[in-house]
């Protein structure tokens, strides 16, 4: 299941997202502004997160390291930080991070 959100929702995007494999991208012609939701890091069957292109700043939740079956990670275009090699560094080697 591949779902775009434009308004985001975290607690609704959660909800819906918690127990299915798929991929999520949030992103819109007007970008998403803030954080990122600590509980994202509870969709545990997620596979691909894509958070690219928008206005999100501060620190990357230590809480997406708990996305166990996370295949590829973009996050580029926003004024985040965080050690992503602490957060990610059980993965698998195959696991695909854009960050820049």
């Amino acid at each position: 299941m591949q779902l775009y959100f434009s308004h985001f929702s975290p607690n609704l995007i959660i909800s819906f997202l918690s127990t299915r494999e798929c991929k999520l991208s949030l992103s819109s012609s007007d970008p998403i502004i803030g954080s990122i939701p600590p509980q994202l890091g509870n969709l545990s069957q997620l596979q691909e997160l894509s958070l690219s292109r928008n206005s999100l700043a501060g620190f990357i939740p230590s809480t997406l390291g708990q996305l166990i079956n996370l295949q590829y990670l973009y996050l580029e275009l926003n004024k985040l930080q965080g050690n992503m090699q602490l957060y990610f560094s059980h993965f698998s080697p195959n696991l695909i991070i854009s960050f820049l």
